[in-house]
């Protein structure tokens, strides 16, 4: 069973991962200002 601290910490890290890969995609496609917004979602929840 895990604690709510660690539950939390893998829901945040699973974000932050999708958040860089959304960021990369929309960088391939030269969405720029969203990709940086991705960017800063991904730092804030790593």
């Amino acid at each position: 069973m895990e604690s709510g601290i660690e539950a939390l910490s893998k829901y945040r890290l699973q974000r932050a991962e999708e958040m860089l890969d959304a960021s990369g995609e929309n960088l391939n496609i030269g969405q720029y200002r969203t990709s940086l917004n991705r960017s800063y979602y991904d730092d804030f929840l790593s």
